[in-house]
């Protein structure tokens, strides 16, 4: 099973009212052995989303942006980024600069990304 299937078999454990604590500490786990072997994006998006299920907002944002110095431009990435920040941990400041400066450039005319701008413009 790929990091992305365990992951999304926890949100759904989660979304049924199951305890994915131990669950998700152990994928984590695994994404630490993996990052010893070889440091790439997408093992840190991992590790952020599973933070992001345990709450821990603040630690999954600093994955999300390891994962972005490795992959700058990953649109999936720093939508990941944008939405914690903009509806978890309700900065939208921080969240209208990524959508302007690195997002919606990468993809003008997306419809989520502009209505994630229009939201965090009339937040702030």
């Amino acid at each position: 099973m790929t990091f992305e299937q365990k992951i999304c078999a926890a949100i759904d454990d989660w979304v049924d009212g199951k305890d994915v604590e131990k669950t998700v500490f152990t994928i984590i786990d695994e994404i630490k052995i993996n990052l010893k072997e070889k440091k790439t994006a997408e093992l840190y998006w991992y590790w952020g989303q599973s933070l992001e299920i345990l709450d821990e907002y603040e630690q999954a944002s600093l994955k999300f942006e390891e994962a972005l110095k490795l992959s700058p431009n990953n649109k999936d990435m720093l939508w990941s980024l944008i939405s914690l920040l903009l509806f978890s941990l309700q900065t939208p400041e921080p969240a209208k600069n990524l959508l302007k400066e690195r997002l919606l450039p990468l993809d003008p005319s997306n419809e989520k990304y502009l209505d994630a701008l229009a939201t965090a413009e009339k937040t702030f």
